[in-house]
């Protein structure tokens, strides 16, 4: 899986940071000049820390022939059941979150692991964060999977993830990976 444009700017490793061999864990540090990333099933890119909602507004795009994975997720420092992701099921691209009042998500009509690029994935969330917009582009086709879709419905405001790290193409820690995830 290959992924790239970041629009928040990946942190390389201090000399004291790890990159273990395949059989590990891995991170990868960004690279300025090219900000891709293939993945073989165990590496992941950790980008932060952030001081703000890391996952409110963002876009990238893929490529990948792999049905099953995960794209990004941010998982609440202190809460674990807390949580944005994007993932890959079953070549559909599935955003679900739990922000404090249960596991939702939404997923694409159409499958995106065909190898060729999506060539966009953007969610943005309202100033309020409580509503949120999510699309995916490729092969010059737009789909729609909410547009101002509130997170929960009624008056329920979600809460905020508080995320310093978001992880893409995998996560460090497995074991704290939300249920639903």
């Amino acid at each position: 899986m290959s992924i790239a444009l970041f629009t928040q700017p990946l942190e390389k490793p201090a000399k004291d940071d790890f990159c273990y061999s395949r059989s590990g864990n891995t991170q990868f540090a960004a690279d300025d000049e090219d900000p891709s990333r293939t993945f073989f099933g165990t590496g992941f890119v950790k980008s932060g820390p952030y001081d703000s909602d890391p996952m409110g507004e963002m876009d990238f795009k893929f490529t990948t022939t792999s049905s099953n994975g995960i794209l990004v997720i941010g998982i609440d420092d202190e809460d674990t059941s807390l949580f944005q992701a994007m993932e890959l099921s079953n070549g559909h691209v599935v955003f679900s979150y739990n922000m404090g009042h249960g596991y939702k998500s939404v997923t694409s009509k159409k499958v995106y692991d065909t190898g060729d690029q999506v060539t966009i994935v953007k969610k943005a969330t309202d100033i309020r964060g409580y509503e949120f917009t999510f699309k995916i582009s490729s092969k010059g086709e737009e789909e729609v999977l909410a547009n101002g879709e509130p997170f929960y419905s009624g008056r329920k405001i979600p809460k905020f993830v508080n995320a310093d790290f978001v992880y893409w193409g995998g996560i460090e820690n497995r074991t704290t990976i939300p249920a639903n995830v």
